[in-house]
Formats: structure tokens, C-alpha cells, sequence
């Protein structure tokens, strides 16, 4: 839901709608060579910050935590609903290997995927498989041509109440995280790239919470929180520029950062120009 101001409401009921964490869009008037024309603003509260999932997520003891952590990041862009799966990942105990690892989605729907085994069939997680990037559902019939039975599977999943769903490999698709909402509205529930950064850094800090291995003297439990948020956007597909407009610091900051990463993990890093 939105609440609509014109310009000339009385700041303090727009403050006072803001500190309710209401989504409000404020109405403003502007002189152009063709009359007055009407823009648009929205506004809407950020209680938290992808630099406090970060923080926070790094600190966490244990992998309930840490997907506590998660959830909270995800449901502040617009997603309720989650579903955590790890498929081949060779750092994790294969004991953890699961579709359903954490699941913050419709119960119904939770029930169904089981019994009916609806893995096997699941576009979503063949593109994942796949490696595909970080997607959207309606991305799904550009990477391949979905059968009848798959077609079914996701017009089952928007009836149970699932909608406006993406999707973020991780790993190269060794593992990965399902993302969809109850609203069934056009609007897109949050950024794409945000999501996929969270839920990249997520399972960093995952991985070294369940790291069946012993970590190299020099790995990524090594980077800053700044070294951390830079890969992260690298790995977003953010340029140096977008970078550095998002974590407000200067590209030549960027830069520095980047360097002290690869210096830090070159070998561990296959570096492609």
C-alpha cells in the first residue's frame, strides 16, 4: 500500500506516515516549455542498511544467526519468501547438501515440492544449476523452452500465493536462493542486484561457518568490510563507478580496494581481463 501526498502537505504528516514505515509517493509540480507537468517521488523508510547485514552477518556465531541475518536483509527489499538450497558444493559436508536447507516460504507449497518431487521438473533450479546469474522468473523462457509439465509447476506456484520471483546462482550454481513475494502487484518487490549481492555475501559467511576444510592461511575471512562490499558489487556486475556512487567513497577508493583484494587473494581468484 501507498499513501500519496501533493507537494504542499504539512511536512510533519509526511515525517509522521515515514516514521509508521509507510511506502508514500509525493506528488511535485514543474514548470516545463510545455505547462506544468507532475513528477512523482517515492519515498521509503530504509530501517536497514546492506552495510549492517555485513556487518552483521560476519559476526555471526552460527548458521541460525546468520540466516536470521539473511531473512531480515531480504524482507527489507521486499522478499518474504526464501528457499536456501545447496546442490554440489564440495566446501560443505555433503550432509548439508540440500534443496529445502532453509526455507522461509508457503507451507503449502513446501509440502506440495515435497511430495510430488517437483525438483526434478523445476525450471527455476535447472537455470540455477546452469549457472545463469541472478534472474527473475519471467527471465526463465529466454534460457530455454519450458515443458508443459514445467509451465504447470509455475502456474501452481503463483496460485499458491508465490509471486514476482527471482532467483541467485551461487557458486556456479552449486548452490543457490529463491526469492518470490504474497504481492501480487506489478511493482518489483526490490532490486535485483541488491538481492544478489546480499545473498552473495550471505553465503560467503556461510561458507566459512560450515567450511568442512581448513581454511588457507590467507582466504577471505582476511578482506575488510570495505574489501567485502567492493567484491560483492564486483560480483553484482557493478563498475567501478557504480561502485563507488553506492558505498559513497571515490572510484581511485575503488580501485585501492580491488588491488588489495587481488593482492590478498590472487591465488585463489582466476582473473579474467
Amino acid at each position: 500500500m501507498y499513501v500519496s501526498f501533493p507537494i504542499r502537505t504539512n511536512l510533519f504528516l509526511i515525517y509522521h506516515v515515514a516514521l509508521q514505515n509507510i511506502p508514500m509517493v509525493v506528488s511535485l509540480p514543474l514548470e516545463s516549455k510545455c505547462g506544468i507537468v507532475c513528477i512523482e517521488i517515492e519515498f521509503v523508510r530504509v530501517t536497514y542498511r546492506f552495510e549492517d547485514f555485513v556487518h552483521q552477518s560476519l559476526e555471526a556465531r552460527c548458521e541460525t544467526e546468520l540466516l536470521g541475518h539473511l531473512t531480515k536483509a531480504l524482507e527489507q527489499q521486499g522478499y518474504e519468501q526464501i528457499v536456501f538450497a545447496i546442490f554440489n558444493e564440495p566446501d560443505i559436508s555433503a550432509a548439508s547438501h540440500s534443496f529445502g536447507y532453509y526455507e522461509h516460504a508457503v507451507e503449502e507449497w513446501n509440502r506440495l515440492y515435497t511430495e510430488s518431487d517437483y525438483v526434478r521438473i523445476d525450471p527455476v533450479v535447472r537455470a540455477v544449476k546452469a549457472g545463469a546469474k541472478a534472474f527473475t522468473w519471467d527471465d526463465l523462457p529466454k534460457f530455454f523452452s519450458m515443458t508443459r509439465p514445467q509451465q504447470q509447476y509455475m502456474s501452481l506456484v503463483g496460485e499458491l500465493g508465490m509471486h514476482q520471483g527471482m532467483a541467485v546462482t551461487l557458486a556456479g550454481g552449486r548452490a543457490g536462493v529463491g526469492l518470490s513475494t504474497a504481492d501480487k502487484s506489478d511493482r518489483r518487490p526490490g532490486d535485483v542486484a541488491m538481492a544478489s549481492a546480499i545473498c552473495t555475501h550471505f553465503y560467503q559467511a556461510f561458507r566459512d561457518l560450515k567450511s568442512c576444510t581448513t581454511s588457507p592461511a590467507v582466504g577471505p575471512e582476511s578482506l575488510s568490510i570495505k574489501e567485502r562490499e567492493v567484491l560483492i558489487w564486483v560480483a553484482a556486475g557493478k563498475t567501478d563507478f557504480e561502485i563507488a556512487q553506492i558505498l559513497d567513497i571515490s572510484q581511485s577508493t575503488v580501485d585501492a580496494h580491488l588491488r588489495s583484494v587481488f593482492r590478498k587473494l590472487g591465488h585463489l581468484i582466476a582473473w579474467e581481463p
